[in-house]
């Protein structure tokens, strides 16, 4: 697994796990989540796309502590490609004092930067499995819906990494309470339906199962968890 900085000697084991992506694409994204000593945690994210569209991307992203809403807050991009005209991509996003900062720089252009109001509502998303199920106990937490912010993951076209504020409230409907084998795990997971997908989530924030509907659920692989 690739990542932008390595775990720190502080870092406490939580979670690691592997998604295979649907649709077709052939792209594996390896994960793992560390938490820091004040409660806040890291994930770590690597998504190997060159048997597929040929982008690779490595993302960190904090989430703060539960007692603090456990939200996220921030995070960052690094994107590289051998099939694409782009070759390199850095972005981060970060929210402060209710504002969303974001910069993004290919290749060797100047830097652009951009800000963006962020309400109390506001959801931090990056569009990979594993941020769907924290998002989704952050809009829960809240009424079940936020208004949420993402961008794509097109390093040839830097627009598409400018975030994107949905024009409406994002909702998520709680479905029920559902028990799953996942891998050597026996798991009691809550079941939303969100705009992204079918999830089941378990009692750590993650996404251990999605789908396109509930009857064909696509489990995470190789998932370890802290006990």
């Amino acid at each position: 697994m690739r990542y932008i900085h390595p775990i720190g000697v502080h870092e406490k084991f939580v979670a690691s796990g592997t998604y295979l992506q649907v649709d077709g694409d052939k792209t594996i994204t390896e994960w793992s989540i560390h938490e820091f000593p004040d409660g806040a945690w890291m994930l770590r994210l690597d998504r190997d796309g060159r048997g597929a569209d040929g982008m690779s991307m490595i993302a960190e992203v904090w989430r703060s502590p539960i007692a603090e809403g456990g939200k996220v807050a921030r995070f960052d991009i690094w994107g590289f490609s051998d099939k694409q005209p782009s070759r390199q991509v850095k972005a981060r996003y970060f929210v402060v004092d209710n504002t969303l900062e974001m910069s993004v720089q290919i290749d060797d252009a100047p830097q652009q930067v951009q800000s963006l109001a962020f309400p109390p509502n506001g959801v931090l998303l990056l569009e990979m499995p594993l941020l769907w199920g924290f998002a989704t106990y952050q809009m829960a937490g809240q009424g079940n819906g936020g208004r949420v912010f993402t961008c794509s993951l097109n390093i040839d076209d830097p627009r598409t990494l400018l975030p994107v504020a949905y024009e409406e409230a994002v909702t998520v409907e709680w479905v029920g309470e559902f028990e799953l084998q996942v891998g050597n795990h026996k798991l009691v997971t809550q079941c939303y339906k969100t705009p992204y997908r079918w999830l089941w989530i378990d009692d750590l924030g993650v996404a251990v199962a999605y789908g396109h509907t509930q009857d064909e659920p696509i489990f995470v692989q190789h998932y370890a968890r802290r006990k």
